[in-house]
Protein backbone atom coordinates (compact mmCIF):
# COMPACT_ATOMS: atom_id res chain seq x y z
CA UNK A 1 0.00 0.00 0.00
CA UNK A 2 2.82 2.38 0.88
CA UNK A 3 4.55 1.75 -2.44
CA UNK A 4 1.27 2.21 -4.32
CA UNK A 5 0.58 5.48 -2.52
CA UNK A 6 4.11 6.72 -3.22
CA UNK A 7 3.81 5.79 -6.90
CA UNK A 8 0.48 7.60 -7.11
CA UNK A 9 1.94 10.77 -5.58
CA UNK A 10 4.91 10.53 -7.95
CA UNK A 11 2.60 10.28 -10.97
CA UNK A 12 0.53 13.24 -9.73
CA UNK A 13 3.66 15.31 -9.21
CA UNK A 14 4.94 14.36 -12.66
CA UNK A 15 1.57 15.28 -14.21
CA UNK A 16 1.57 18.63 -12.38
CA UNK A 17 5.06 19.42 -13.65
CA UNK A 18 4.04 18.56 -17.22
CA UNK A 19 0.93 20.72 -16.97
CA UNK A 20 2.98 23.60 -15.60
CA UNK A 21 5.40 23.22 -18.49
CA UNK A 22 2.50 23.25 -20.96
CA UNK A 23 1.02 26.39 -19.38
CA UNK A 24 4.38 28.18 -19.48
CA UNK A 25 4.86 27.16 -23.12
CA UNK A 26 1.37 28.43 -23.99
CA UNK A 27 2.02 31.73 -22.20
CA UNK A 28 5.19 32.17 -24.26
CA UNK A 29 3.68 31.10 -27.58
CA UNK A 30 0.23 32.71 -27.26
CA UNK A 31 1.30 36.24 -28.30
CA UNK A 32 2.83 34.78 -31.48
CA UNK A 33 -0.30 32.92 -32.59
CA UNK A 34 -2.26 36.04 -33.71
CA UNK A 35 0.84 37.26 -35.58
CA UNK A 36 1.09 33.97 -37.49
CA UNK A 37 -2.62 34.05 -38.32
CA UNK A 38 -2.46 37.72 -39.35
CA UNK A 39 0.43 37.01 -41.72
CA UNK A 40 -1.74 34.65 -43.80
CA UNK A 41 -5.00 36.59 -43.55
CA UNK A 42 -6.66 38.68 -46.22
CA UNK A 43 -9.04 40.40 -43.84
CA UNK A 44 -9.50 39.95 -40.10
CA UNK A 45 -12.09 42.26 -38.63
CA UNK A 46 -13.95 42.38 -35.32
CA UNK A 47 -15.82 40.33 -34.14
CA UNK A 48 -14.57 37.46 -36.35
CA UNK A 49 -12.69 34.81 -34.36
CA UNK A 50 -10.68 33.90 -37.46
CA UNK A 51 -9.99 35.78 -40.71
CA UNK A 52 -12.71 35.55 -43.35
CA UNK A 53 -10.12 34.66 -45.98
CA UNK A 54 -6.62 33.23 -45.90
CA UNK A 55 -3.93 34.09 -48.43
CA UNK A 56 -0.17 34.02 -48.95
CA UNK A 57 -0.16 37.24 -50.97
CA UNK A 58 1.42 39.20 -48.12
CA UNK A 59 4.27 36.72 -47.87
CA UNK A 60 4.86 37.06 -51.60
CA UNK A 61 4.90 40.82 -51.16
CA UNK A 62 7.34 40.57 -48.22
CA UNK A 63 9.84 38.66 -50.38
CA UNK A 64 9.47 41.09 -53.27
CA UNK A 65 11.96 43.98 -53.70
CA UNK A 66 9.15 46.51 -53.24
CA UNK A 67 8.65 45.69 -49.56
CA UNK A 68 12.33 46.35 -48.65
CA UNK A 69 12.10 43.58 -46.04
CA UNK A 70 14.97 41.47 -47.42
CA UNK A 71 17.43 44.40 -47.83
CA UNK A 72 16.49 45.56 -44.34
CA UNK A 73 17.13 42.06 -42.97
CA UNK A 74 20.56 41.99 -44.63
CA UNK A 75 21.38 45.40 -43.13
CA UNK A 76 20.25 44.24 -39.68
CA UNK A 77 22.35 41.06 -39.87
CA UNK A 78 25.46 42.96 -41.01
CA UNK A 79 25.05 45.61 -38.31
CA UNK A 80 24.40 42.98 -35.64
CA UNK A 81 27.46 40.97 -36.63
CA UNK A 82 29.79 43.98 -36.67
CA UNK A 83 28.41 45.29 -33.38
CA UNK A 84 28.96 41.90 -31.74
CA UNK A 85 32.55 41.63 -32.99
CA UNK A 86 33.49 45.20 -32.03
CA UNK A 87 31.83 44.97 -28.60
CA UNK A 88 33.70 41.72 -27.96
CA UNK A 89 37.02 43.37 -28.85
CA UNK A 90 36.22 46.29 -26.54
CA UNK A 91 34.65 44.21 -23.79
CA UNK A 92 37.20 41.42 -23.39
CA UNK A 93 40.01 43.49 -21.81
CA UNK A 94 37.59 45.45 -19.62
CA UNK A 95 35.78 42.30 -18.50
CA UNK A 96 39.07 40.56 -17.65
CA UNK A 97 40.08 43.41 -15.39
CA UNK A 98 36.63 43.76 -13.81
CA UNK A 99 36.28 40.03 -13.25
CA UNK A 100 39.73 39.22 -11.88
CA UNK A 101 41.03 42.28 -10.08
CA UNK A 102 39.96 44.23 -7.03
CA UNK A 103 40.76 47.92 -6.89
CA UNK A 104 39.45 51.15 -5.43
CA UNK A 105 36.56 52.61 -7.39
CA UNK A 106 35.60 49.30 -9.02
CA UNK A 107 31.92 49.64 -8.05
CA UNK A 108 31.79 53.16 -9.49
CA UNK A 109 33.40 51.94 -12.71
CA UNK A 110 30.85 49.16 -13.00
CA UNK A 111 28.05 51.70 -12.64
CA UNK A 112 29.70 53.82 -15.32
CA UNK A 113 29.76 50.86 -17.68
CA UNK A 114 26.08 50.17 -17.01
CA UNK A 115 24.96 53.81 -17.20
CA UNK A 116 23.80 53.59 -20.85
CA UNK A 117 21.32 50.94 -19.71
CA UNK A 118 20.07 52.99 -16.76
CA UNK A 119 19.38 56.22 -18.65
CA UNK A 120 16.28 56.07 -20.93
CA UNK A 121 17.27 54.94 -24.42
CA UNK A 122 15.47 57.80 -26.15
CA UNK A 123 17.36 60.42 -24.13
CA UNK A 124 20.69 58.77 -24.90
CA UNK A 125 19.75 58.40 -28.56
CA UNK A 126 18.87 62.09 -28.93
CA UNK A 127 22.16 63.11 -27.33
CA UNK A 128 24.07 60.75 -29.59
CA UNK A 129 22.23 62.09 -32.62
CA UNK A 130 23.28 65.69 -31.82
CA UNK A 131 26.92 64.63 -31.50
CA UNK A 132 26.80 62.46 -34.64
CA UNK A 133 25.32 65.30 -36.72
CA UNK A 134 28.37 67.39 -35.84
CA UNK A 135 30.72 64.47 -36.61
CA UNK A 136 29.00 63.63 -39.89
CA UNK A 137 27.95 60.16 -38.67
CA UNK A 138 24.19 60.77 -38.73
CA UNK A 139 22.25 58.93 -41.43
CA UNK A 140 25.15 56.54 -42.05
CA UNK A 141 25.68 52.83 -41.52
CA UNK A 142 28.80 53.58 -39.46
CA UNK A 143 26.80 55.88 -37.20
CA UNK A 144 24.16 53.20 -36.60
CA UNK A 145 26.84 50.62 -35.78
CA UNK A 146 28.56 52.94 -33.30
CA UNK A 147 25.22 53.85 -31.70
CA UNK A 148 24.34 50.17 -31.25
CA UNK A 149 27.59 49.72 -29.35
CA UNK A 150 26.20 51.96 -26.60
CA UNK A 151 23.67 49.40 -25.28
CA UNK A 152 25.60 46.35 -26.54
CA UNK A 153 29.01 46.88 -24.93
CA UNK A 154 27.74 47.06 -21.31
CA UNK A 155 26.02 43.70 -21.76
CA UNK A 156 29.17 42.22 -23.26
CA UNK A 157 31.31 43.48 -20.38
CA UNK A 158 28.84 42.34 -17.73
CA UNK A 159 28.46 38.83 -19.11
CA UNK A 160 32.19 38.31 -19.69
CA UNK A 161 33.00 39.71 -16.24
CA UNK A 162 30.92 36.89 -14.74
CA UNK A 163 32.91 34.40 -16.83
CA UNK A 164 36.27 35.81 -15.73
CA UNK A 165 35.24 35.72 -12.06
CA UNK A 166 35.50 31.93 -12.22
CA UNK A 167 38.54 31.91 -14.49
CA UNK A 168 41.84 30.51 -13.17
CA UNK A 169 44.68 32.74 -14.40
CA UNK A 170 47.27 30.14 -13.36
CA UNK A 171 46.82 28.54 -16.78
CA UNK A 172 48.13 31.71 -18.37
CA UNK A 173 51.06 31.88 -15.93
CA UNK A 174 52.04 28.32 -16.77
CA UNK A 175 51.85 29.00 -20.49
CA UNK A 176 54.00 32.14 -20.16
CA UNK A 177 56.56 30.20 -18.08
CA UNK A 178 56.87 27.73 -20.95
CA UNK A 179 57.72 30.54 -23.36
CA UNK A 180 54.36 31.27 -24.98
CA UNK A 181 53.87 34.79 -26.30
CA UNK A 182 50.94 36.92 -25.04
CA UNK A 183 49.06 36.28 -28.28
CA UNK A 184 49.56 32.51 -28.07
CA UNK A 185 48.50 32.55 -24.42
CA UNK A 186 45.28 34.30 -25.38
CA UNK A 187 44.61 32.18 -28.48
CA UNK A 188 45.47 28.75 -27.13
CA UNK A 189 44.72 29.12 -23.40
CA UNK A 190 42.37 31.99 -22.55
CA UNK A 191 40.07 31.88 -25.57
CA UNK A 192 39.26 28.13 -25.44
CA UNK A 193 38.44 28.37 -21.73
CA UNK A 194 36.15 31.40 -21.99
CA UNK A 195 34.67 30.35 -25.35
CA UNK A 196 31.25 29.22 -24.00
CA UNK A 197 30.69 32.50 -22.17
CA UNK A 198 32.04 34.51 -25.10
CA UNK A 199 29.71 32.79 -27.56
CA UNK A 200 26.73 33.35 -25.24
CA UNK A 201 27.61 37.04 -24.83
CA UNK A 202 28.23 37.40 -28.59
CA UNK A 203 24.84 35.97 -29.49
CA UNK A 204 23.04 37.97 -26.79
CA UNK A 205 24.58 41.21 -28.04
CA UNK A 206 23.75 40.23 -31.62
CA UNK A 207 20.09 39.87 -30.68
CA UNK A 208 20.12 43.25 -28.92
CA UNK A 209 21.46 44.92 -32.05
CA UNK A 210 19.20 42.98 -34.40
CA UNK A 211 16.06 44.13 -32.55
CA UNK A 212 17.16 47.68 -31.76
CA UNK A 213 14.73 50.31 -32.98
CA UNK A 214 15.44 53.59 -31.18
CA UNK A 215 19.08 54.08 -32.20
CA UNK A 216 18.42 52.83 -35.74
CA UNK A 217 15.52 55.25 -36.10
CA UNK A 218 17.22 58.31 -34.60
CA UNK A 219 20.76 57.90 -35.93
CA UNK A 220 19.84 56.19 -39.21
CA UNK A 221 17.35 58.93 -39.99
CA UNK A 222 15.33 56.66 -42.28
CA UNK A 223 18.26 56.31 -44.70
CA UNK A 224 19.76 53.25 -43.02
CA UNK A 225 16.86 50.82 -43.10
CA UNK A 226 16.79 47.94 -40.64
CA UNK A 227 14.10 45.30 -40.21
CA UNK A 228 12.64 46.74 -36.98
CA UNK A 229 12.10 50.02 -38.83
CA UNK A 230 10.31 48.24 -41.67
CA UNK A 231 8.09 46.35 -39.22
CA UNK A 232 7.22 49.61 -37.42
CA UNK A 233 6.49 51.34 -40.73
CA UNK A 234 3.97 48.72 -41.83
CA UNK A 235 2.44 48.32 -38.37
CA UNK A 236 1.91 52.06 -37.94
CA UNK A 237 -0.20 52.24 -41.10
CA UNK A 238 -2.71 49.71 -39.79
CA UNK A 239 -5.28 48.00 -41.99
CA UNK A 240 -3.93 45.47 -44.46
CA UNK A 241 -0.35 46.53 -43.72
CA UNK A 242 -0.65 44.71 -40.41
CA UNK A 243 -0.47 41.43 -42.32
CA UNK A 244 2.79 42.54 -43.92
CA UNK A 245 4.09 43.71 -40.54
CA UNK A 246 3.20 40.31 -39.06
CA UNK A 247 5.05 38.44 -41.79
CA UNK A 248 8.07 40.71 -41.39
CA UNK A 249 7.95 40.18 -37.62
CA UNK A 250 8.12 36.43 -38.11
CA UNK A 251 11.17 36.89 -40.36
CA UNK A 252 12.73 39.08 -37.66
CA UNK A 253 12.00 36.44 -35.03
CA UNK A 254 13.42 33.51 -37.02
CA UNK A 255 17.12 34.43 -36.60
CA UNK A 256 16.53 35.07 -32.89
CA UNK A 257 15.06 31.60 -32.36
CA UNK A 258 17.80 29.96 -34.42
CA UNK A 259 20.57 31.72 -32.49
CA UNK A 260 19.01 30.92 -29.13
CA UNK A 261 18.81 27.24 -30.06
CA UNK A 262 22.44 27.28 -31.19
CA UNK A 263 23.60 29.07 -28.05
CA UNK A 264 21.74 26.69 -25.71
CA UNK A 265 24.76 24.39 -25.43
CA UNK A 266 26.96 27.35 -24.47
CA UNK A 267 24.60 28.97 -21.98
CA UNK A 268 24.21 25.98 -19.65
CA UNK A 269 25.16 26.88 -16.12
CA UNK A 270 27.86 24.28 -15.78
CA UNK A 271 29.67 25.57 -18.86
CA UNK A 272 29.58 29.19 -17.74
CA UNK A 273 30.64 28.38 -14.18
CA UNK A 274 33.52 26.13 -15.19
CA UNK A 275 34.44 28.08 -18.30
CA UNK A 276 34.85 24.78 -20.16
CA UNK A 277 33.21 23.35 -23.28
CA UNK A 278 32.12 19.78 -23.82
Amino acid sequence: MARSSSATRSKKASFAVKMLFVLIALAILMPGIPIIIYSVSHRWLWPDVLPSKFTLDKWAYVFSPVSQVMPALVNSLIIGLLVSVISAIIGLPAAKVMGQRKFRGKAALEMLFLSPLIIPETAVGLGVLVVFIKLGLANTMLGVIVSHLIPATPYMIRMLSAVFEGYDSNYEVQARSLGASPFKVFWYVTLPIIRPGLVAAFLFVFLISLNNFVYSYLVGGGLVITLPLVVFNYASHGGMDLAVASAASIILTAPCIALLVISERFIKEEYLSLGMSR
